[in-house]
């Protein structure tokens, strides 16, 4: 019985030798408790097979040791950038991470600026002693035109007037005795290809007030491209005689009114005008998370994009730009950029309306202090605009009643400089172990690290409360080595680390209480944040954790 006993266990330990050799070629691809399992049933059953030629057989221990994952994880700089909650928009350009922080102001339009006042023609008037009737019954024809020059709210030199709301009320005061068919038109308002026009019929003593919606209409202010701010109208009278004598002081008189009159485009000579900007401000929260150390920046800029539909060209003056930093105080931009000539910038004005003409300039390290400004840390980017509609006074212009200024803001930061502090985390969900009778284990972090930055890594165990039960590295930090540049800045090749903690059983069993298993890290850039490196799209901090743990398990 004792020799079939050892062939047993012989047998069986060279199986079991086996699969720990299998076991430390790699880390086990399923789940633990499933691989482990898997293996103690194959175990048994092979020793079912010779129980039946055993009378009695004796307590057997086994004490294996099972290895498996526990993360195996990619860590890239947009996704720091995202899980920091940036309202910045990360993007590729040449293959290097770019920050981009995006704000718009936009002015107010035309409307804001540019207004038709209401508007009083003179009167036409016909005396009731120049009426002469030929003969009882006849009639007579009177035809009256006039010209005037209307009031531009900003003294304008106006060529026409596409107007969107407007009234015009016709004024008709008539005593003469007899019956009257008026034609009242005006030839510089029109409506396609017809001019406004209203035929009123009365007689004796009489008082009309018409008004005429003329939204839609074209207001023609140059009298056949010969002036400008010019209407003209006339009125056509049709007199009959009705057997009554005309006195001498009677007459017909007509004027009228251009009231409540709202542009939907204005063309002419504009003026200049000036205006001013809301102040706003950017959130650059990507600083939120440099904890301690310096950041610095090769070549941040503000790029400066203005969209301008007004049809006349303008002058645009960065009154302010300031960065905020975390503790109130502020740093101004200076430099070239923001004097004189090259602020203020001269805007391009579309050719046509409706069109829209795009002025791009940028503040860079090379005209302003915006490299000190990026790598003060700001919490905002505050800026505050103002400037002045056809400085030049170009004679002709146009605008819509929606014409307005966007001026977009991009404050860009491209990942290439020093930085240190910046802290990086992961949360996973984490059950325990997942084996009982736990004796020990050794956790295994490799890392391969693709970016040139250093960085100190730590791995915490968290329980459902939020609290964190243990850490696995007792020093506290792990150094995740950079990898190295070549001499531009860009990193070369990957560079690996292997780190193992042993861990007994009264810290297994602290560890089997957490239910997250948090991965946190702080970066710097190489040799403590003095190389200026460069961030690539495509590079990773790629970290593997595994555990090897040591069982015991009896046999009866």
């Amino acid at each position: 019985m004792k020799v079939r006993q050892t062939r047993y266990l012989g047998v069986h330990t060279r199986m079991y030798e086996y699969f720990m050799r299998m076991k430390n070629s790699c880390f086990m691809s399923s789940a633990p408790k499933t691989a482990f399992l898997l293996f103690m049933s194959l175990f048994m059953v092979s020793c079912l097979e010779d129980l039946g030629n055993l009378d009695k057989i004796g307590k057997i221990t086994l004490e294996p040791d099972v290895a498996f994952p526990l993360i195996g994880s990619d860590f890239t700089f947009e996704e720091f950038l995202k899980t920091g909650q940036t309202q910045g928009y990360v993007t590729n350009v040449n293959g290097l991470v770019v920050l981009t922080y995006k704000d718009t102001i936009v002015s107010p339009t035309a409307e804001a600026f540019f207004s038709v006042p209401d508007q009083q023609s003179p009167k036409m008037s016909i005396a009731g002693s120049s009426v002469i009737f030929p003969a009882p019954g006849s009639s007579v024809t009177v035809n009256q035109s006039s010209t005037f020059v209307i009031t531009p709210s900003q003294s304008e030199q106006l060529d026409s007037i596409v107007l969107k709301a407007g009234q015009l009320l016709v004024n008709i005061q008539s005593s003469l005795s007899a019956s009257v068919s008026l034609t009242f038109t005006v030839p510089s308002l029109k409506k396609g290809s017809a001019s406004f026009q209203q035929t009123f019929t009365f007689s004796g003593n009489t008082s009309l007030h018409p008004a005429f919606d003329i939204s839609g209409y074209h207001v023609d202010l140059t009298e056949s491209g010969t002036t400008t701010n010019t209407i003209s109208f006339s009125m056509k009278a049709v007199i009959t005689d009705t057997g009554q004598p005309i006195g001498n002081t009677s007459s017909l008189d007509v004027d009228f009114q251009l009231s409540g009159l709202k542009f939907s485009a204005l063309f002419g000579q504009l003026g200049t005008t000036v205006f001013q900007t809301a102040s706003k401000s950017m959130t650059t929260n990507i600083f939120d998370n440099v904890k301690s150390g310096t950041f610095s920046l090769q070549s941040p800029s503000v790029v400066i994009r203005v969209d301008n539909s007004f049809g006349l060209p303008v002058s645009l003056d960065i009154q302010q730009m300031t960065a905020v930093k975390s503790d109130g105080s502020t740093i101004a931009l200076s430099g070239a950029a923001v004097s004189p000539p090259s602020n203020p910038y001269l805007i391009a004005a579309p050719a046509t309306p409706g069109g829209n003409a795009n002025t791009t300039f940028s503040l860079t390290s090379a005209n302003s202090n915006i490299a000190q400004i990026a790598s003060s840390l700001p919490r905002d980017l505050a800026y505050q605009y103002s400037g002045q509609l056809n400085p030049g006074s170009v004679p002709k212009n146009f605008v819509l009643d929606s014409s307005r200024l966007m001026i977009g803001v991009d404050f860009q930061l491209p990942l290439y400089g020093q930085l240190s502090g910046l802290a990086i985390s992961k949360t996973y969900d984490f059950n325990g172990i997942g084996i009982d009778n736990v004796e020990k284990s050794v956790i295994t972090v490799k890392t391969i690290n693709e970016f040139p930055l250093d960085a100190y890594l730590q791995v915490y165990f968290v329980n459902s409360a939020g609290a964190t039960v243990d850490s696995l590295f007792a020093d506290n930090k792990v150094l995740i080595k950079a990898a190295p540049v070549d001499g531009n800045g860009i990193s070369t090749s990957p560079s690996e680390v292997l780190k193992l903690v042993t861990l007994d059983k009264t810290r297994i069993d602290k560890i089997n209480t957490a239910s997250f298993l948090v991965v946190g890290a702080s970066i710097n850039t190489t040799n403590s944040g003095t190389v200026p490196v460069k961030i690539t799209f495509d590079t990773k901090l790629k970290v593997n954790v595994g555990v090897n743990t040591h069982v015991q398990y009896s046999l009866h």
